[in-house]
């Protein structure tokens, strides 16, 4: 993520609201940082709410083990 807030100019905590879809970010910072994230071949996998649920399985199993 440092990568993609470098080339974008903007900071990680900015990339972290863009590509997790949490709080406001303007318009023209979103583009930059999704444009940013294209070039270094990053991409969304999963929608955030899938992501989380996957997280908080994850999580869960490893306390249960």
């Amino acid at each position: 993520m440092a990568d993609v807030a470098q080339l974008a100019g903007v900071s990680l905590s900015t990339v972290d609201r863009v590509l997790n879809e949490r709080g406001s970010v303007s318009d023209s910072k979103r583009r930059k940082v999704l444009q940013a994230a294209q070039v270094l071949g990053l991409k969304r996998l999963l929608p955030s709410a899938l992501h989380g649920l996957l997280r908080f399985a994850l999580i869960k199993l490893i306390v249960i083990r």
